[in-house]
């Protein structure tokens, strides 16, 4: 395995760069929000949504992807912009949706 695999996202010390690798090799991941969101759930489980370790992740899929500076800044960007737009998100009631309402609340 590569050294930069076996490093810790920046920012977060749960999750290892190779986690990144692995959702874009093996399942298919396109999008910084996609590992973010769905493989890693940082966007959940992070009490920042994962905004510190977006730039690590799109730089890691922009390696395996082929993906220029301008794509991966543009990645990060509607990562960051998705966060945003969920945190000025109103509250929600917790009995109809309890992980959105947590969330939302953040």
């Amino acid at each position: 395995m590569r050294r930069w695999a076996v490093r810790w996202l920046r920012g977060i010390r749960r999750y290892l760069r190779a986690e990144v690798a692995y959702a874009v090799s093996h399942e298919g991941a396109l999008h910084v929000e996609d590992v973010l969101m769905r493989r890693t759930r940082l966007f959940i489980e992070s009490a920042d949504s994962g905004v510190c370790a977006a730039a690590d992740v799109a730089a890691i899929m922009g390696r395996l992807l082929g993906w220029s500076r301008r794509r991966r800044g543009a990645e990060t960007r509607r990562y960051l912009d998705l966060v945003e737009a969920e945190r000025a998100r109103p509250a929600m009631d917790s009995t109809l949706a309890p992980g959105l309402a947590l969330v939302a609340a953040r």
